[in-house]
């Protein structure tokens, strides 16, 4: 398993900001965050998803999401990303935020994928999160090259039209 360094998994993602590449990764940030209601019914299955309900959350005047204890988050992405038909992608949780009792649950990007993905945030005590906060490091694996890439219902998610997809690659 080869880890690719930051600056290039810099290169396949949009924007990028110089203090966001680290050695082996680059830090993504908040966009949005909604809460996920404990009394949500998600139903999943493989011909029809139904999503848990979220509530939009707002940011206080000087820039912080208060998060809660006990509750799901969903975190939308700043960055545009694009793993690359020779890589798979793995978004790992800032330190600074499981030291505070905050855990940050991802999945696999698989090869081909494009979009601004999102995140769960589990919050195990009371934080107050700042809206340009950077949240995970985002990895790029080697992989074998698939017969195919990615098209799978996400592709493209939190792009907001095709020309944002063109715009920023």
């Amino acid at each position: 398993m080869v880890i690719k360094t930051g600056k290039f998994v810099s290169l396949h993602i949009s924007p990028i900001e110089s203090s966001a590449i680290q050695p082996n990764g680059v830090d993504l940030h908040i966009k949005q965050v909604y809460e996920i209601p404990g009394d949500s019914k998600p139903s999943l299955k493989e011909d029809k998803r139904i999503h848990a309900e979220t509530i939009n959350l707002e940011y206080t005047p000087n820039g912080f999401y208060n998060l809660s204890a006990g509750k799901a988050y969903r975190v939308v992405y700043r960055e545009v990303v694009r793993i690359p038909n020779t890589c798979v992608g793995l978004l790992l949780v800032r330190s600074s935020l499981q030291r505070n009792g905050v855990w940050l649950s991802t999945a696999l990007w698989d090869s081909g994928y494009e979009g601004r993905g999102s995140g769960t945030l589990f919050c195990f005590s009371n934080l107050q999160l700042h809206k340009d906060f950077a949240i995970g490091q985002l990895i790029l694996m080697d992989a074998d090259k698939p017969d195919t890439m990615y098209q799978g219902n996400y592709q493209h998610e939190g792009l907001d039209t095709n020309a944002e997809i063109q715009d920023d690659k």
